[in-house]
Order: structure tokens, then C-alpha cells, then sequence
């Protein structure tokens, strides 16, 4: 079913002869659908969630299943749907990232790889990005520095109708913070279920500087017609 992942992104949407051209037969039911029949499916499932993060995390799960279904469903219900992929919403979700996490959306990197942060932007799956989204993880929302779990407001940056997701990078920093110290979410950084466990004494100073250094000399190398933005 791998194999398939980027196939499948249509859902039941596929004629007979996409089906067989593209060895689908079996792998998804009989049923023909629209894509109209298919946001009425899934916004009915929407409203069935109690909490609005877990509304996100199905319309999450839309995104990784059929990602065309996903971007219809947010551009013909945009004033019901963006409070649910953004504000106010994605700050719960970015702070409770480490406990929601399930599969990665992003490029994560961290102080301590960046000597790799070459091999990292080579490493995403998609060619030719259009644009590329940034955060160091901190002043996440008013929130404070959140490390790794501010990767949620990333993926939701890139939520724009106008752009083709498949296409798009998110990246990651984390590691190295903006604010000091004592400006730091010490709640999250503690936690024992918190990915940011083990960056506990986080300050700014020339390595994070190296750091974007690092990142911005190879990014511009490597995808140098890529938008970047934060």
C-alpha cells in the first residue's frame, strides 16, 4: 500500500479506467464518489469530534489519507475550518505536540546535527519545492519557546488554498531558542513526555547563529528558487 500513497490521494474519487491504469482495483471500494459527496462525508465527521483538536487531528489524518480532499474541504469551508488548522486552535495543539505525535510532517533539525543539515534538505521527499516554511520554535503564539512542538504552526503556515502541498517543505528548528531563559515554557520543556526533554539549558548564542548560518547558506545551495518564509 506504500507504493500507493500518492495514488490514493483522490479517494473514491478515480473513473474504472484510473482504477485499472493504475493497478487500484481491490485496494480502495467498488463505489464511485465526487469530491462534493466526500466533504459532506467529512465534514459530518468533523462535527461527531467533542474537542476541536481532536477535530484537527481528523482533518490531519484527511491530510495524510487524500490530501486533494483535505485542501477542497478547507477552501469551500474556510471561515468553519481555519479556526480548527490555526488559531486558536493550533496552539493547543502545539502544546500538547510531543503527547499527539504520530508520524512526522516536517524536516526536524537540531543544534546537535548541524553538521547534516546538507544531507537533511536532500533528504525530503518532494523535488522542487515552491516554498518553505521556518520556525526556530520560539514565541510560538504567545506561548513562549516550545522547541520541537512549534512544528505544528509550520505545517499550518502551509495550509494556503493557492499553493500545492505536495510541493512544500516545512522545516524545524529546534534546539537553540530566541528568548532567554527565564522566557522559556518550562512546563514543556520538563515534561517527561516532551520531545524538547533534552534541551533544558537552551540560550541564545553564536551556535545558534552558526546554525542559521549553516541553514540558510546550503537551503539557498540546494532549492534556490524555493520561497522562504516563516
Amino acid at each position: 500500500m506504500a507504493a500507493n500513497r500518492e495514488l490514493l490521494c483522490k479517494g473514491l474519487s478515480f473513473t474504472p479506467e484510473e482504477r485499472v491504469s493504475k493497478n487500484l482495483t481491490g485496494l480502495i471500494p467498488h463505489v464511485m464518489e465526487s469530491l462534493q459527496t466526500q466533504c459532506e462525508r467529512a465534514m459530518r465527521m468533523i462535527a461527531t469530534r467533542q474537542t476541536n483538536v481532536d477535530k484537527y487531528l481528523y482533518l490531519s489524518s484527511l491530510k495524510d489519507q487524500n490530501i486533494d480532499l483535505f485542501f477542497r474541504l478547507l477552501i469551500d469551508n474556510v471561515k468553519d475550518l481555519m479556526p480548527l488548522v490555526y488559531t486558536p486552535t493550533i496552539g493547543d495543539v502545539c502544546l500538547q505536540y510531543s503527547t499527539l505525535y504520530t508520524r512526522p510532517e516536517a524536516l526536524y533539525i537540531s543544534i546537535k546535527q548541524r553538521r547534516s543539515i546538507r544531507t537533511m534538505l536532500r533528504n525530503w521527499p518532494y523535488p522542487n519545492p515552491e516554498i518553505c516554511v521556518v520556525t526556530d520554535g520560539s514565541r510560538i503564539l504567545g506561548l513562549g519557546d516550545l522547541g520541537i512542538n512549534g512544528v505544528g504552526i509550520s505545517v499550518s503556515n502551509s495550509y494556503c488554498p493557492v499553493n500545492f502541498p505536495r510541493q512544500q517543505v516545512q522545516l524545524m528548528y529546534f534546539g537553540l531558542l530566541f528568548l532567554p531563559l527565564a522566557a522559556l515554557n518550562i512546563r514543556q520543556l520538563t515534561s517527561l513526555v516532551s520531545m524538547t526533554r533534552n534541551f533544558h539549558h537552551l540560550f541564545r548564542n553564536i551556535y545558534f547563529q552558526f546554525l542559521f548560518i549553516y541553514f540558510f547558506s546550503f537551503f539557498s545551495f540546494i532549492y534556490p528558487t524555493t520561497l522562504l518564509t516563516k
